[in-house]
Formats: C-alpha cells, structure tokens, sequence
C-alpha cells in the first residue's frame, strides 16, 4: 500500500512540474494537461486521479479554453497552475532531501 500511494504522489508530482514548466510558472497561461500526461506516458488509470487531486487542492485549476482553429476541440482539460501550486513545487527543491506535504522528496522520485 505505501507503494501505492507513493507512486499516486510521484504522478502528481510529475503533472504539476510539467505543468509548472509548460505555463512558465504563468497563472494565466493555459495548457491541455491530457495531453501533457500522454506526451510523459502516463496512462488514464494514472492520469485521472492525479488530475483530480490537484483539482481539489486548489494547485491547478479548470479554465476554459478552445482553439479557434478546431471548435470542436475538447475543452475539459485545459489547465493552468495556481500560486499554491508554484509554491507547492519550488518548496520541493528548497530541499530536495526532505518531504514535502504533496510530494516525496525530489531525490526519492527519481524523475
């Protein structure tokens, strides 16, 4: 179990890193998390509850977004990352030996 849960830590790690990354640290830039999970080889039984995680802990948010050269485009991934989740990220490299309270400590992941 404690397997488990670590590895579900690490997957939200690596959403929000990326995300943190793709948007510049930017709250209003906006990027397809989907398709950023995809791109690291996430599958959807990962992706899901990673997403839905750092939903309810105000680190990324929703926001609306379509691409004016395919209206059709689905719109209910499109991300940015909040000030709590730029902050969530730069405290994991404060020391990148010790634990934080989303994440395992950056040495301990591997990534």
């Amino acid at each position: 179990m404690v397997n488990f849960i670590r590895e579900r830590r690490i997957h939200r790690f690596q959403l929000l890193i990326e995300l943190y990354h793709q948007t510049n640290a930017d709250l209003d830039r906006v990027v397809n998390l989907q398709e950023i999970a995809s791109k690291q080889g996430m599958s959807p039984r990962n992706f899901k509850p990673a997403w839905q995680y750092l939903m309810m802990e105000e680190l990324i948010q929703l926001r609306p977004y379509q691409d004016s050269s395919n209206p059709s485009y689905d719109m209910s991934y499109w991300f940015t990352i909040t000030h709590k989740g730029i902050r969530a990220i730069e405290e994991a490299f404060l020391d990148e030996y010790k634990n934080t309270y989303y994440f395992p400590s950056y040495r301990e992941m591997n990534i």
